[in-house]
């Protein structure tokens, strides 16, 4: 099945989030802290 961007409404901005925040998450991750991101988990 091929990806249709008008299924996923604000995709293109939920990318641009987590590629901003990638390295602090990172980081974040590697000094202990393996809390989820998922609040609803």
């Amino acid at each position: 099945m091929r990806w249709a961007p008008w299924l996923c409404p604000g995709i293109h901005e939920s990318d641009a989030e987590r590629r901003r925040t990638a390295r602090t998450g990172l980081a974040s991750w590697l000094s202990g802290d393996h809390s989820g991101n998922n609040t609803y988990r």
